[in-house]
């Protein structure tokens, strides 16, 4: 696994951090699943971010991991909200956040945290992402 990617994120006090990543492609309930594993810059580390896209259909998909393991240099770094852009951009997909609505669930292990909903309300703050109160689904919209 080779983490050639590089991202800047900013952080929630404004510093930009640079990252690596790295791309996998595995399954996740017979749909093709995406796994980007995020480490620091100089790659020390003890372990990555993990963060995680299942392919519902051909142009939606839906972040299903976003875990941080709760490590000090991932914390509050703006990681996930730079990955749903990268993700979106990299795999050429509209990303949407998972739900709690049983209704509009599209795998069987899919639910959505308190803390991202607080992630995707940021973005919806700036206006990078939509919420559906019906669905409870957000969606990220790209830059153009």
């Amino acid at each position: 696994m080779g983490f050639d990617n590089e991202i800047i994120c900013t952080d929630r006090n404004g510093i930009q951090n640079q990252f690596k990543y790295s791309i996998e492609e595995s399954e996740e309930n017979g749909k093709v699943k995406w796994i980007f594993r995020v480490m620091p810059f100089d790659l020390i580390s003890t372990d990555w971010f993990e963060f995680a896209i299942t392919v519902i259909n051909p142009t939606i998909g839906k972040v299903t991991v976003m875990d941080n393991r709760n490590m000090v240099q991932y914390r509050g770094k703006g990681i996930t909200e730079k990955m749903i852009e990268e993700a979106a951009n990299v795999l050429e997909l509209t990303i949407i956040s998972s739900t709690n609505n049983p209704q509009n669930k599209s795998l069987s292990t899919e639910w959505r945290t308190p803390a991202a909903d607080i992630i995707w309300e940021r973005l919806k703050g700036k206006g990078l992402a939509t919420y559906n109160t019906e669905a409870d689904i957000y969606t990220f919209i790209k830059r153009q």
